[in-house]
């Protein structure tokens, strides 16, 4: 009887014990510290702006003067913006999203005593806790999935004669609609006389992108007055002139539309050589620029301008030049 009892109270201690023991084992893994890598280059890459700019313009772009050059967008395509001592790099800024997340009193920086990050090589060392690690996993996840994406943008530049666009479009002659869609089918199918340039330009959703295609020419648009101890000279100021294509456009992406601001520039010489006038070359040439905002569908080629390239009294109906755009986002 004594016997049984002893076993008794030793059976029920040992399983106090080994209940105590498994608790603390289940405890373990949630305060213990780990060191892990994280690949992020790809969530620090800088995405820049690349608007119409330089010595390469059209002619009608001579006087504006040189532009200044657009920032980039040095927070990444995923836009993470932090207002508490903006860092100076996106790696930093990225690090400072993750400390103001994360468990901020944990961290060393601010006078905790676990977490600690180092950065190397576009990877970022961690030291954490496991639920931390799981945090800031999910968290770089979520930055992941909600970066800007990408925009696949065609363009056709297309010389009509008068009547001949309702050919392509897809309601026919009596299509109202703002943006009208064209036949891509029927757009191939006009004749083989029909000047036609395409271009297509892939980028991030918001970022700014230009295309330019034609020939230059260095031309002398200013001169400065050069005033020494025995002459008086000028001085010639030349630039580059392109004369050809040019298109500057910026996407925003939404469900199922694409929202555009674009900017399209033609120009082309008359191909007359011109006397210069007191040093400075003349510039003779056909120009056309159009600039707009405009909302499109997404995977449909629409019409969004047509103008008269050249209006003048000797040729009242001459060849009309049109813009198609179409705009997919790939998803």
């Amino acid at each position: 009887m004594k016997h049984s009892i002893c076993s008794m109270i030793f059976c029920t201690f040992t399983a106090i014990v080994l209940i105590g023991v498994k608790t603390f084992a289940a405890d373990a893994p949630e305060s213990a510290v780990s060191v892990r890598v994280y690949g992020v280059r790809d969530l620090i890459t800088v995405v820049s702006d690349y608007p119409l700019s330089g010595k390469l313009v059209s002619p009608n772009r001579i006087q504006q003067g040189d532009q200044p050059p657009v920032a980039a967008n040095n927070y990444g395509p995923q836009g993470i913006i932090s207002k508490v001592n903006p860092p100076t790099t996106a790696l930093d800024t990225l690090v400072q999203v993750i400390i103001e997340t994360i468990d901020a009193p944990s961290w060393k920086t601010n006078g905790g005593t676990t977490g600690a990050i180092s950065e190397i090589n576009d990877q970022l060392v961690i030291t954490q806790t496991a639920p931390n690690h799981t945090a800031i996993q999910r968290l770089l996840n979520d930055l992941r999935s909600g970066r800007s994406p990408m925009v696949r943008i065609r363009a056709d530049w297309v010389f009509l004669v008068p009547g001949q666009i309702e050919k392509v479009l897809v309601g026919g002659k009596d299509d109202g609609s703002a943006l009208p869609e064209i036949s891509r089918d029927q757009l191939d199918k006009l004749p083989v006389d029909v000047v036609r340039y395409t271009a297509q330009v892939a980028c991030f959703s918001g970022q700014t992108v230009h295309l330019a295609s034609g020939h230059a020419k260095s031309t002398v648009t200013s001169s400065a007055v050069v005033v020494s101890s025995n002459a008086v000279g000028t001085e010639p100021k030349a630039e580059i002139v392109q004369y050809g294509l040019c298109l500057q456009i910026n996407p925003i992406i939404s469900d199922s539309t694409a929202t555009l601001d674009l900017m399209s520039e033609t120009s082309e010489s008359d191909g007359k050589e011109t006397p210069q006038i007191r040093d400075l070359d003349q510039i003779n040439a056909v120009v056309q620029h159009f600039h707009t905002t405009v909302e499109v569908p997404l995977k449909k080629a629409v019409l969004v301008q047509g103008m008269t390239l050249e209006p003048t009294l000797n040729e009242p109906a001459g060849k009309q030049l049109y813009l198609i755009v179409e705009a997919d986002s790939g998803n």
